[in-house]
């Protein structure tokens, strides 16, 4: 650079120039730091908008349509259609026990034949590897006494009780 460039330039000065450093700005980690901030933001903004989603199919199909699978399994039960009963588990349910196994079952505990009323005390769906497995706690109150019972039911095209434990 000259003096005709620069009208700056001092003549007089004689000392060697050195030319300006570039130095980094102090806001660049920053500035770093805040993009990569935004697309973690981003990303859960995405995972939650999912589980929402998710959550809101469980509860307007899954939920009523298990529920409903259980009401009528524990309907056909109090009306003593233990056959019809049967047939409403699961394909695992019947390679665990069979309809005489059932009927065995059912004559231990008089409540499941004779409610005449039910509580709902619990119900979640879970979803697992093996799919999707909701589990029912019901209270069944009968003239005689009152029997807590839990019911897991499986999607097989539709869903269907594939255990019943009563404690």
């Amino acid at each position: 650079m000259s003096a005709a460039d620069n009208p700056d330039w001092r003549d007089d000065d004689d000392r060697p120039r050195r030319p300006r450093r570039v130095r980094a700005s102090a806001g660049t980690p920053w500035v770093l730091l805040a993009g990569v901030g935004c697309v973690v933001l981003l990303v859960c903004g995405g995972l939650v908008g999912v589980g929402v989603m998710w959550a809101a199919r469980v509860f307007t199909t899954d939920l009523p349509a298990a529920d409903a699978a259980a009401s009528h399994f524990l309907d056909l039960l109090r009306e003593n259609r233990l056959d019809d009963a049967y047939a409403a588990t699961s394909d695992g349910f019947k390679a665990r026990e069979s309809p005489e196994q059932f009927r065995a079952f059912v004559g231990r505990f008089e409540t499941l034949t004779t409610a005449t009323s039910r509580t709902t005390n619990g119900f979640r769906i879970f979803q697992g590897a093996d799919g999707k497995q909701a589990f029912l706690q019901v209270t069944l109150h009968a003239p005689n006494n009152a029997t807590t019972c839990t019911l897991t039911l499986v999607e097989e095209g539709g869903w269907k009780v594939d255990r019943i434990t009563v404690p």
